[in-house]
């Protein structure tokens, strides 16, 4: 092979590579958490930023006052104290007739849940934003996906958009993987 033919194939080669490698620039950064408790969060809407922190959790199976099985789910998502946005996240899954602890599977927002306590069926979910004033955001749409669930652990991802009493809204997207609660203490007591 001559020369010029050597140098066209080593061209064409590394213009290939270079397309393939940045052919995927435009695609959604979607994190993997590594870390048990943990979470990372994109926010896109009226506030943009990326939320991080401690992820925990509590599941539960309760009866109704009319004797109703409920399976519950809560969803605790703390700001680390790196983060100065300081926020809280909060998410409520429930089941009704259930007496299995909630499990995996795509868990939609409920917008009509009369009265709150853990007897609905669906979730809710909250958000308490400081660096956005004192209106709690209340989620409006979206899914919570659970992709693993144990006795000590939640592994999921989080596609919410919320809204507060002036209209604001913001997109809340990322994974978490949330540790039991009594394990959260166990750990910080061993340390």
């Amino acid at each position: 092979m001559s020369f010029i033919h050597v140098k066209t194939l080593k061209s064409i080669f590394l213009g290939g590579v270079c397309m393939l490698l940045t052919s995927g620039a435009h695609q959604e950064q979607i994190p993997i958490v590594a870390a048990n408790g943990s979470y990372e969060l994109f926010v896109t809407g009226d506030y943009t930023t990326k939320f991080q922190g401690q992820a925990t959790f509590n599941a539960s199976v309760e009866t109704s006052a009319k004797e109703i099985p409920y399976a519950t789910l809560k969803l605790d998502l703390k700001s680390s104290i790196e983060d100065e946005s300081g926020h809280t996240l909060g998410f409520f899954i429930s089941k009704e007739n259930s007496t299995q602890i909630i499990s995996k599977g795509a868990h939609k927002i409920t917008k009509d849940i009369e009265g709150f306590g853990h007897n609905f069926n669906g979730v809710f979910g909250f958000a308490d934003i400081r660096l956005l004033g004192e209106l709690p955001f209340f989620a409006d749409e979206g899914i919570i996906q659970i992709k693993a669930v144990s006795d000590r652990s939640v592994i999921g991802s989080i596609s919410v958009i919320f809204k507060n009493a002036e209209a604001k809204k913001i997109h809340l997207k990322g994974d978490f993987r949330a540790i039991k609660e009594d394990q959260m203490l166990v750990d910080n007591i061993s340390h």
